[in-house]
């Protein structure tokens, strides 16, 4: 509290200067043409505070203190430089530069690959594309400060992505990964970055965003007509196939992108659809999360890619369409179909660490997954000055069901679990401007249902059956009137949102230990919220002071059969927050707060519900509500002109609980999982940082990324208490370039440890190296070679490791521009073993996973 006690006096003792925006034209004092690209800065005794760049017509606009000492300074190569101070400035200026000679030594002049203007930072794909790359995200996977994770989800400079824009239009709705996995990369000029960004116009001024958002610039030859791009493989062993069609047109007021897939090589579709942006302004308490109260998955390896282990059958149908309507309205419609069916098989031990020793069980599971799924949304958007109307509907039907069998030391378990879940929801927001202040409205409803069952076999003919069929009905209203008072920025956001939910659980055929009444569950759980959350805003230059308060009140009323209950809960969460932005690319944030949450009322049951065949989950009233604290600290760092990005986060959490998780062992080969009442002390600590650079010389970049992360707990074992922490510490590097115009080569690194401590001793620690490596060489303009490589170093146990190699080779003839043919071979060591561990709580999981084995493809690359 002191250091914020501090920075709020700092902040008050702070001079307050008016502020200033000046625009103006650049011109060439002898032609009387526009300048473009003249740099205009504002500094304070040499130190650079806020800068841009003029346009094609020579016109600018800046923001900065009127001030003696503030100087505005236009400058460009071959021109003399003109400084003006900002206190002499009243209006519009015009500025004209007189060209200047310059004697310099002879020098090679090379295209920038970033440039910066105000809040836009641009990315020219040309300087980090090559032949190799086939869509917009192999470019962006080599863009110092921008990073790309697995899953498709995109950061900059630490921090997720709030919108992704294709030519300024946000079709995709947060399903981006539909355009990074399919826009050519060589119909885009340009990815431009928007720091600070908010997406509701009617918003700006009044709630900040310290998020940026991303726009794919496309050329001029790849707007207003259709392109389309046709992957085809065909493999060996028979029958291997990968299908991938993408079609994309983008008009001023019509953009349109569909996808066709289909493969059973390894590819998994099912993320290709997922959201992957944040909620944004109106949504952060509106969506309801539901656990999973069957958990019967096939087995998966989280540290290989996919496609070494998944043996599949995917299907894939995707269109997003967006109609300009007049008045500057938008139309936005999806649809998203997904076929899937996917088998696995491994050995695994699980080691379960116990009072009196540990316990080990051995299985082998082989199983297969049916899903289907889908998912449709129609949105209707007006995003104006002064107004802002958004109404979104969405669907989602999921079909998935998955039959696994596992042999254990004693049985083989058959297990068929039926997973269907059905969701509606609508989201209706509203804004409106008035000067300096604004009023808002949010209106969001969701539906969903989740009839699912369970089946369990075994070798002596049980049958065991397991059904659980949730229905929740959940709304949330909430209205926000906000406005400016000088330098104060003051909201209050005010609402009201209920839960309606039942649960009815049943088994049958039962032989588990338990009390008749046990085996089923009939309950409501019900609440109704009001909320209020006050927050004051001071924005000065340097420093943004952010406190608010937020408030809720629950009620809630509990039904068991005839019993019923009713429970009310206040809720508070204070936090302040204090932004320094040192310069306009040094930034200092320090985020703390008390927090406070309501119970979980999914945990609100008496029976016992079976999880599969080894797990039971056993309810609990958990009635008293969540208690902490928090702290965060980040900083971020850009240095455009070094190509240079940088940003580092500390995070930690103290959480006073109430209840402690218990595992207790029947017969050693099932779990009885429930809640004890107790209070005590976890912690969470999180430490994490990343440095890009882009590497001239290499003609590339490189990146360096670091996670520490450790949490103490506690946790009953058979009815005895082991407190335990666990640790994780990783390192990932990676390093991209060129050789001249025939070698385009990447390396990355990584290294994880992992340990696991019970009263201090450490009970299991392991280590995990792995080296990848990819090169690619044109050496006629025509034929190209591929290899890619990489070498998995893993410990299974202490001090006994497990090496896998995997490489890859293709040759590639590229007919024209628009064709291109090749073979490629996968897994030619033909490795079919994959040896890992996961460290959890109080146990560890210890897996050979079965992978996929070489293969041959011929491989058709098309694009009309």
């Amino acid at each position: 509290m002191r250091i914020a006690y501090f920075y709020i006096a700092l902040l008050f003792c702070t001079s307050g200067q008016a502020q200033q925006i000046v625009q103006g034209t650049i011109m060439d004092a002898e032609k009387d043409i526009p300048l473009s690209n003249v740099q205009v800065t504002i500094k304070q005794d040499k130190v650079i505070l806020q800068y841009t760049y003029s346009d094609e017509q020579g016109h600018f606009k800046i923001k900065g203190e009127s001030r003696a000492d503030n100087i505005l300074t236009f400058s460009l190569i071959g021109y003399k430089p003109v400084e003006i101070k900002m206190t002499e400035i009243q209006d519009r200026i015009l500025v004209k530069l007189y060209p200047q000679s310059i004697v310099i030594n002879e020098v090679v002049i090379k295209a920038p690959k970033i440039r910066g203007q105000g809040d836009t930072v641009t990315y020219f794909v040309n300087q980090f594309s090559s032949d190799r790359d086939k869509t917009i995200g192999d470019v962006l996977r080599k863009m110092p400060g921008i990073n790309v994770d697995t899953k498709g989800k995109i950061t900059y400079n630490g921090k997720e992505i709030n919108k992704f824009y294709i030519e300024g239009q946000d079709l995709l709705e947060g399903k981006y990964g539909i355009a990074t996995n399919g826009i050519p990369q060589q119909e885009v000029g340009t990815v431009e970055v928007y720091e600070d960004h908010q997406p509701i116009k009617a918003l700006e001024g009044l709630f900040f965003s310290d998020q940026a958002a991303i726009n794919i610039k496309l050329k001029e030859g790849a707007k207003a007509h259709w392109i389309t791009t046709l992957d085809l493989e065909s493999g060996l062993p028979l029958p291997l196939w990968e299908i991938k069609s993408f079609t994309m047109l983008i008009k001023k007021n019509q953009q349109n992108i569909s996808i066709l897939k289909s493969n059973n090589r390894g590819h998994d579709l099912s993320h290709e659809c997922e959201t992957v942006t944040t909620r944004g302004f109106f949504n952060q308490d509106d969506y309801y999360n539901q656990s999973q109260d069957i958990d019967v998955a096939l087995p998966s390896t989280p540290s290989l890619s996919p496609e070494r282990t998944l043996d599949n059958r995917s299907h894939l149908f995707s269109t997003n369409q967006l109609w300009g309507l007049k008045n500057n309205y938008q139309l936005k419609g999806q649809i998203n179909y997904l076929n899937d069916e996917t088998k696995s098989e491994a050995t695994s031990k699980t080691i379960y660490y116990l009072p009196d020793g540990s316990y080990i069980l051995s299985e082998t599971e082989n199983g297969k997954s049916y899903q289907n799924m889908l998912t449709t949304n129609l949105t209707l958007i007006g995003n104006k000055d002064k107004f802002y109307l958004r109404n979104t509907l969405n669907t989602e039907w999921k079909w998935h069901r998955i039959d696994l069998m596992t042999q254990n030391d004693k049985n083989l378990i058959q297990e068929k679990a039926y997973m269907p879940s059905h969701k509606v929801s609508n989201n209706f927001n509203l804004v409106k401007r008035l000067r300096n202040q604004s009023i808002s409205f949010s209106s969001f409803i969701l539906w969903q249902s989740t009839p699912n069952t369970l089946d369990i076999f075994t070798d002596e003919k049980e049958k065991q059956i397991q059904s659980v069929s949730t229905f929740f009905l959940f709304n949330n209203n909430h209205a926000i009137y906000s406005f400016t008072l000088g330098k104060f920025i003051l909201s209050l956001n005010g609402g009201i949102n209920f839960l309606l939910r039942q649960m009815d659980s049943n088994q049958q055929n039962n032989h588990i230990p338990v009390e008749g009444d046990l085996l089923y569950n009939d309950i409501q759980t019900n609440y109704i919220r009001s909320y209020l959350n006050p927050k004051i805003e001071l924005n000065k230059r340097f420093l943004i002071l952010t406190i608010q308060c937020p408030v809720s009140y629950y009620h809630y009323i509990y039904k068991k059969e005839k019993q019923r209950q009713t429970m009310n809960y206040g809720i508070y969460s204070p936090s302040l927050k204090v932004q320094w932005n040192l310069t306009p690319d040094l930034k200092w944030t320090i985020l703390g707060g008390i927090l406070q949450d309501k119970p979980d009322e999914f945990l609100w049951y008496n029976g016992w519900i079976v999880q599969n065949y080894r797990t039971i989950r056993q309810g609990y009233m958990t009635t008293q509500k969540k208690n902490g604290k928090m702290m965060n600290m980040d900083i971020s760092y850009k240095n455009l002109s070094l190509l240079l990005f940088a940003n580092a986060k500390i995070s930690l959490q103290w959480n006073n609980e109430k209840y402690i998780e218990s595992q207790n062992f029947i017969n050693k080969n099932l779990i009885v999982r429930s809640i004890i009442p107790e209070k005590h002390l976890s912690r969470q600590q999180l430490l994490q940082g990343e440095v890009s650079k882009g590497i001239d010389f290499i003609d590339g970049s490189a990146s360096l990324q670091g996670i520490y992360y450790t949490q103490f707990n506690r946790m009953y074992q058979d009815e005895s208490l082991m407190p335990f922490d666990t640790q994780l510490f990783s390192l990932f590097g990676k390093l991209n370039g060129k050789l001249g115009d025939k070698v385009d080569w990447n390396y990355s690194i990584s290294y994880s440890s992992a340990s696991l401590n019970v009263n201090k001793n450490n009970l299991f620690s392991s280590k995990k190296v792995s080296n990848k490596v990819g090169l690619s060489w044109s050496p006629f303009s025509k034929i190209s070679f591929q290899a890619n490589g990489e070498f998995y170093r893993n410990e299974i146990a202490n001090d006994k490791f497990k090496n896998i190699f995997f490489v890859d080779a293709a040759v590639v003839y590229r007919i024209n521009k628009k064709y291109e043919i090749s073979l490629d071979a996968n897994n030619l060591l033909n490795n079919r073993i994959y040896d890992y561990t996961i460290t959890s709580n109080l146990s560890t999981f210890i897996n050979q996973q079965q992978i996929r084995r070489r293969e041959l493809f011929i491989h058709l690359f098309c694009q009309f």
